[in-house]
C-alpha cells in the first residue's frame, strides 16, 4: 500500500493515528546479507593476492658427480721397508675411503679438496691393498695395488 503524504494517516479504533506498518525482520536480514558479501569478498581478495605473491621455489638441480678415485702412493710394488706404507691419493671431497689389507682394514675421509692419507701397517711379505671410495650416493670405486714388505731394517 503506498502512503500518501497529504493523506492524514488513518486511525485505529482507539483514536491514535496509525503508523504504517513495517515489515519486521528485513533491515537486520539485509544488514547480515551486506556483512556476509563484504567478508567474502575480503576472503576473495586476500586469496586472490596470496597467490599471486607465492613464489614457486626453485627443483635443485642435484647434479651426481663421477666417483673417481686414484692412488699417488704406494704404487704397484713398492717395497716397504719397515712394515707401514702410506697410502694417498684424491677422491670427490668429504668421501669416505677405505684401505683392505690382508690382515686389517682402515678408513679415512677425504678433505674439501678430495685428498687423503693413511699409513697403514703391512705383514711381512706380499700385501694386497684395495682401496676403495664410497659416495654418498652409492657409488663405489676401488683399486687394487701389491706391495712388498721386508720387514724392519
Amino acid at each position: 500500500m503506498a502512503l500518501d503524504v497529504n493523506q492524514p494517516a488513518p486511525l485505529n479504533t482507539t483514536g491514535v493515528e496509525q503508523q504504517p506498518e513495517v515489515p519486521r525482520g528485513q533491515p537486520k536480514k539485509l544488514i547480515g546479507i551486506f556483512i556476509l558479501v563484504v567478508l567474502l569478498l575480503g576472503v576473495t581478495v586476500i586469496a586472490i593476492q596470496k597467490s599471486q605473491n607465492q613464489q614457486v621455489p626453485e627443483t635443485p638441480q642435484e647434479t651426481t658427480e663421477s666417483l673417481v678415485l686414484s692412488l699417488s702412493s704406494p704404487t704397484e710394488g713398492d717395497i716397504a721397508v719397515d712394515g707401514e706404507i702410506v697410502v694417498r691419493g684424491k677422491t670427490l671431497p668429504n668421501t669416505t675411503v677405505v684401505i683392505y689389507t690382508q690382515s686389517d682394514e682402515t678408513s679415512v675421509e677425504s678433505d674439501e679438496n678430495g685428498n687423503f692419507e693413511e699409513t697403514i701397517l703391512l705383514v711381512d711379505g706380499e700385501n694386497t691393498l684395495t682401496v676403495t671410495a664410497f659416495s654418498e650416493d652409492g657409488q663405489e670405486k676401488s683399486m687394487t695395488v701389491t706391495v712388498v714388505s721386508g720387514g724392519e731394517v
